[in-house]
């Protein structure tokens, strides 16, 4: 249906203002946290440049969803005790949630951020359960999976009419399937140039682009294949919504990679709902960046 190329979308996502950049202080972060040198204080002292962005990160540290018995004051001493890469992903999540903030979209975007978050929230479940080395990693891996679904929108706003327009007239049409139909490529592909320039690390950008694909991730599969079952599992539990009413099913071989069974899955499904309910503060964020 397109008359565009894959590679004139691409050109046109690498090269727009219209799409959102994350502010310089994200990437001083990632470049502090990629050196093995790099102390608490320095990383700490980068996070406040930002005051509305170290406020955001304590807010949540010190939400219910982490249970601290104290007070946690400081940037550094949420960092001492959470990590450096935990720590990161909090200040990604804020930043990537209120980039997207006034945006007009036909998604509901409050619906579309709460679908990440469950994402996020079960990937991260998932990546502790099965001990994934990149479990600090795998909540902001799950938060942005789906980002390039508002790429489309504000970009492609003809195409995006008429994915909108598709899946509103059929039943249970998967919006991905739709995205094909109109444009030759889905949100998986749009999402993976738009983390590309960002500059985000590729982990993010492998599990961005592959989770509906996730036997071809070379990089990071374990945590492109926790993704790929923890969007559906959000997609299950009814969290938020992506833009169509449709569960996939979890790819064959990566449910028999992970071991996954009927036990495993409900023990999941339960983790997940435990952290949901522990989340309000996520949500409070959602609720201020739309």
């Amino acid at each position: 249906m397109t008359t565009k190329t894959e590679d004139d979308y691409r050109k046109i996502v690498e090269s727009t203002t219209e799409l959102p950049t994350l502010s310089a202080v994200i990437t001083k972060i990632n470049e502090a946290t990629a050196s093995p040198t790099t102390s608490a204080p320095a990383v700490a002292a980068i996070i406040q440049e930002d005051q509305a962005l170290s406020a955001n990160v304590l807010k949540l540290v010190n939400s219910s969803f982490y249970g601290f018995p104290k007070q946690i004051n400081s940037i550094s001493r949420a960092i001492v005790i959470l990590g450096f890469r935990k720590v990161r992903s909090l200040a990604l999540t804020t930043s990537t949630i209120n980039a997207f903030k006034g945006r007009e979209v036909n998604l509901d975007i409050s619906e579309f951020w709460s679908h990440c978050l469950g994402t996020a929230i079960c990937a991260e479940v998932m990546a502790k359960h099965f001990g994934l080395r990149e479990v600090d990693d795998a909540f902001i891996a799950g938060l942005i999976h789906d980002v390039g679904k508002l790429v489309i929108e504000i970009c492609f706003k003809e195409e995006s009419s008429k994915i909108s327009g598709i899946v509103e007239k059929r039943s249970m049409v998967w919006i991905r399937d739709v995205e094909e139909e109109v444009m030759d490529i889905d949100h998986s592909r749009v999402g993976f140039w738009l983390i590309k320039k960002w500059a985000l690390p590729e982990n993010l950008s492998a599990v961005t682009r592959f989770h509906h694909k996730p036997l071809l991730a070379r990089q990071s599969a374990p945590l492109v294949h926790v993704v790929h079952v923890a969007d559906i599992i959000a997609r299950s539990l009814r969290v938020g919504n992506g833009g169509d009413e449709t569960v996939p099913e979890i790819d064959k071989e990566v449910w028999d990679k992970l071991g996954l069974g009927a036990k495993i899955l409900d023990k999941l499904f339960d983790e997940t709902l435990v952290g949901l309910n522990k989340a309000e503060a996520f949500f409070d964020l959602i609720r201020q960046s739309t």
